[in-house]
């Protein structure tokens, strides 16, 4: 029988560069249809890094379920493994709040009729489904979900392996470190409640709830010994610089305010009246034609590592001068000029990062993004 392309990718993990491919692929099918879902309910716009995570969730979770493939097993330990997969998925469920008991609260979101469905988020925030019975209560945020029930199915693929030696059983799966997380995750994600004001129980929640699921579907994925992580980390630089190199030009170009679609709101007033759109919607494409021209082997890599990193420092540097120097573009004849005459440099760009966590993310890529082609061109 032949073997379809992405039959060969789901068996091969030596090939980064599908799942870096399938990963945007999936990723930008969820953002346009956030954007179409966004438009039809009239759903005001979040800041980019909450509108965007739950796409993360969604996308790690297909794909780690997408490369898994549990061991073959009897009957018995796969009814096991199953059993203790489930009873993790409830504690997950109940830890997030995505089931409990009934309460008044959730009372008065379903009403006389127990059920309701709400549509007032972003896609993969929404839309929740509420339901307020007289034993228990459920609210059901998409991605939360989708994410738990990888997580579930990632631990019954890793116990079928576990029971599968002497050493193992519950006590190699409560020593699984992607476990713990797991189990955090929840805990900080249940704030993403029916109500905003649970959002600000603590400022980022949401942003650490993803980093430890992340983690976690990594840890319980790869299993790896500290010897494995490093020696993993070493020969995967090269994609794992291309992996933060998309993550910089996903920021880029579609940053909420200085991104593509403001560019395109820009052409169509037929006045430029701001040049980082511009900047930011050539430099983020000008990142994915780099990634695709080192994998495919097209130019010799030393020179696109250097244009690499100067696109870094420029990154790096520019946003420093537009907001001390440029006074915040101040040069540019449709944007008047305003500066922090009272603060010295280094405290007004760590206000401004700190201030936006869309620029701290992406700073923070893109020194990571440099360190690394130091590195690659190091050993070019």
């Amino acid at each position: 029988m032949a073997t379809t392309t992405f039959d060969h990718w789901r068996r091969d993990d030596r090939i980064p560069l599908q799942a870096i491919i399938l990963f945007n692929v999936l990723f930008a099918i969820q953002l346009l249809a956030a954007v179409i879902y966004g438009v039809v309910f009239q759903i005001p716009p979040l800041t980019l890094h909450i509108f965007l995570l739950p796409f993360v969730w969604i996308t790690v979770s297909v794909l780690a379920v997408w490369y898994t493939t549990p061991s073959e097993a009897e009957p018995r330990r796969k009814l096991f493994a199953g059993t203790i997969s489930g009873g993790f998925l409830l504690v997950f469920l109940y830890l997030s709040g995505t089931v409990g008991t009934s309460t008044e609260v959730f009372e008065q979101v379903t009403g006389p009729s127990a059920i309701t469905v709400t549509a007032d988020r972003s896609l993969g925030w929404s839309p929740i489904l509420f339901y307020s019975g007289e034993w228990f209560a459920l609210r059901v945020i998409p991605y939360q979900l989708i994410g738990y029930v990888a997580l579930s199915y990632l631990i019954y693929a890793a116990i079928l392996d576990i029971t599968r030696s002497a050493k193992a059983g519950l006590l190699g799966l409560a020593l699984c470190p992607g476990c713990s997380a797991a189990l955090l995750a929840p805990v900080l994600a249940s704030v993403a409640g029916i109500s905003s004001a649970f959002a600000l129980f603590v400022r980022y929640t949401y942003e650490i709830s993803t980093v430890l699921f992340v983690f976690a579907v990594a840890f319980i994925y790869w299993e790896p010994s500290l010897a494995k992580l490093r020696s993993t980390v070493t020969e995967n630089i090269p994609a794992l610089t291309a992996a933060l190199a998309v993550v910089v030009a996903w920021l880029h170009l579609f940053h909420p305010q200085h991104g593509v679609f403001r560019l395109i709101e820009h052409a169509q007033a037929g006045v430029l009246v701001d040049p980082r759109p511009l900047a930011f919607t050539l430099a983020g494409l000008a990142i994915f034609a780099g990634v695709f021209l080192a994998y495919a082997g097209v130019v010799a890599k030393k020179p696109l590592y250097l244009l690499g990193m100067a696109l870094m420092i420029t990154f790096m540097i520019g946003y420093a001068s537009w907001h001390t120097v440029l006074n915040h573009g101040g040069f540019w004849p449709h944007i008047e000029a305003h500066g922090h005459h009272d603060q010295h440099v280094v405290e007004t760009i760590v206000v401004h990062l700190l201030a936006d966590t869309t620029a701290l993310l992406s700073k923070l890529a893109e020194l990571a993004v440099l360190v690394l082609l130091i590195v690659l061109y190091r050993r070019e």
